[in-house]
């Protein structure tokens, strides 16, 4: 089955704020008033007439450029804007090369490993069965 939605779906105006917020720092970063590779994660809600985003980054950003960008790309008029510095743990993490997702190295092995050891564990019970 297929869902269609129109482009001016909530979930579809929220996803392009978010991406035109990230943009948006990715082209100050090259522009001189943010450093490069700047960390950003956003969260966006769109709804009757009303919109919530919330910023996580290692930079610096304006709030009335995130409001200036919901208004320029959903119409809203009334935007809540939260912007908080990056967790200290996703920080650590994101040292070095770029990679996605909060887990770190360690974290995948400890991952890894657990799912190859509950793998081995079920195959067991299966051949004792």
């Amino acid at each position: 089955m297929f869902e269609k939605t129109s482009c001016y779906h909530p979930d579809k105006v929220a996803d392009r704020i978010a991406g035109a917020v990230v943009d948006h720092c990715y082209t100050h970063a090259a522009g001189g008033w943010l450093k490069s590779n700047p960390r950003v994660a956003v969260e966006t809600l769109i709804g009757h007439s009303e919109g919530l985003v919330i910023i996580e980054t290692s930079e610096p950003l304006r709030v009335q450029d995130v409001t200036d960008t919901v208004r320029r790309i959903s119409g809203i008029r009334h935007c809540t804007v939260r912007i908080v510095p990056q967790d200290p743990h996703l920080a650590r993490n994101q040292e070095g090369s770029p990679r996605v997702g909060d887990r770190s190295e360690t974290d995948r092995e400890t991952l890894a490993t657990e799912g190859t050891q509950e793998r081995h564990h079920r195959s067991e019970e299966r051949m004792a069965a």
